[in-house]
């Protein structure tokens, strides 16, 4: 999986924005439900999405349940979600995210 932005390097946190709200609610990926694919127990939720004002790409803030943040790519954020859909159809309760628009 390629190396994700963390939250504490400073330099980067000045270089987001927040996107704006009425387009946070249109993007699917918001606020949805993921899982590292290397430590599958490690789960979370995309909070919120920041923009790059250099590049304007969208950067997904996940949230993992033991609190800690971490900004993902669209690219990166689709493989946690093949990574829960595994999961969930191994526990024999199938979710498919393919209705997520790339």
């Amino acid at each position: 999986m390629p190396s994700t932005l963390e939250l504490d390097d400073e330099e980067l946190r000045h270089d987001l924005e927040d996107l704006p709200a009425a387009y946070l609610v249109r993007d699917p990926l918001f606020q949805i439900r993921v899982c590292l694919p290397s430590k599958r127990q490690i789960k979370g939720f995309v909070e919120a999405i920041d923009v790059v004002r250099a590049t304007s790409e969208r950067l997904y803030r996940v949230r993992y349940d033991d609190g800690h943040l971490q900004h993902f790519t669209a690219a990166e954020i689709k493989v946690m979600l093949e990574a829960m859909d595994l999961m969930t159809n191994l526990a024999g309760t199938a979710t498919n995210h393919s209705n997520v628009q790339w």
